[in-house]
């Protein structure tokens, strides 16, 4: 690996032991169980529906961040329409639609609550 790759896995471990939260994936291709932590973002702005008194929630606001290697397979399991879950702060999220970012090595996983 480059330079540039060792210091992007350096900067990524650090950022998420620092602000990272537990995420937990059960894969349903095998009895493995994945665990590290992940970037989390949760929604908790609701948003205003036109020109109304009415809020709602983006049921797909979930999101988690990760870097290659943590949840080998969960792109690939998702990307071919098998409904994986993940346990992250007590919440059962349904992962839909995993994208990478950048370069490949970073993945951004959204989900929606169970």
């Amino acid at each position: 690996m480059g330079m540039f790759d060792d210091a992007q896995g350096v900067l990524m471990s650090t950022t998420e032991k620092v602000f990272g939260v537990l995420a937990t994936w059960a894969s349903s291709s095998s009895d493995s169980t994945f665990s590290g932590n992940v970037l989390f973002s949760s929604p908790n702005n609701k948003i205003l529906i036109g020109d109304t008194n009415k809020f709602q929630y983006r049921p797909y606001d979930y999101f988690f961040e990760y870097f290659t290697g943590q949840f080998d397979g969960l792109k690939e399991l998702t990307d071919s329409g098998n409904i994986q879950t993940v346990t992250i702060n007590g919440l059962s999220l349904y992962v839909r639609e995993v994208y990478t970012k950048d370069d490949g090595k970073t993945y951004i996983a959204f989900c929606e609550k169970q």
